[in-house]
């Protein structure tokens, strides 16, 4: 099917006006002031958006599509989020990681809900493990994932978080190693999403791992790093 949005307050993320776009086949074929050849030729269906602003979709690179909490007990557990939650709010790429509990919420069931997403017309990629080591995976190997299952891109891990492991330096390099190794033989990102707690380590292991290891440092990504002024001056 093709659709022809007519007059779209369009930023790419540039504002660039009103504009019309030509979608065929889900992708976007044509931009410009005046697309309107296509206006009237069967099976094209227009639209006429009205100064509406338009924009790219979002990436949220950190959902919790299986459901978060569970810290305060078995009631306190967050459902399963659904689509509408994302696209309503803009975003069309999504990757799904597990939070503290890496006990209740399985790597299966986050494979399912990843794959339900995709299905659903969202574009959905997930992380194996949690924020325990060792991390828990679908195959047995973190690298094995990465490479055999489709949806997974890399893996997760806290540091300076008391409700993790306290990985150690080595044991971060190790897990990178095997990410990389993933994500070479696949052509994946082949990353490590580390979330970093309120210990005094702050990202002390990333800085100790990216020394002692030839990782690539691009390979461990920091999250919730705002969460205190010494670690964002870190």
């Amino acid at each position: 099917m093709i659709k022809l949005l007519k007059d779209a307050d369009l930023y790419d993320p540039e504002h660039r006006g009103l504009c019309d776009i030509l979608l065929a086949d889900g992708r976007v074929m044509a931009v410009g002031p005046q697309v309107r050849e296509y206006e009237g030729l069967p099976g094209v269906e227009v639209f006429n958006l009205e100064g509406a602003v338009t924009v790219p979709g979002l990436v949220d690179l950190h959902v919790h599509i299986t459901g978060g909490g569970g810290e305060q007990g078995p009631s306190s557990r967050v459902p399963e989020i659904v689509l509408t939650q994302l696209t309503l709010s803009g975003v069309t790429t999504a990757l799904g990681l597990l939070g503290t509990d890496g006990i209740t919420r399985s790597q299966d069931n986050l494979l399912a809900k990843c794959r339900a997403l995709n299905e659903e017309g969202l574009t959905c990629r997930m992380l194996i493990g949690s924020y325990q080591l060792p991390s828990p995976t679908l195959t047995g190997s973190v690298a094995r994932d990465i490479v055999a299952v489709d949806p997974v891109v890399g893996v997760k891990v806290a540091l300076s978080d008391h409700r993790g492991s306290s990985p150690s330096a080595h044991e971060l390099i190790r897990l990178g190693c095997d990410a990389r190794l993933g994500g070479i033989l696949s052509g994946k990102p082949g990353i490590v999403v580390a979330h970093v707690g309120e210990g005094r380590g702050m990202l002390a292991p990333i800085f100790q791992a990216l020394e002692q290891s030839d990782l690539p440092a691009g390979t461990i990504i920091p999250t919730h790093c705002e969460r205190s002024e010494a670690l964002i001056g870190q």
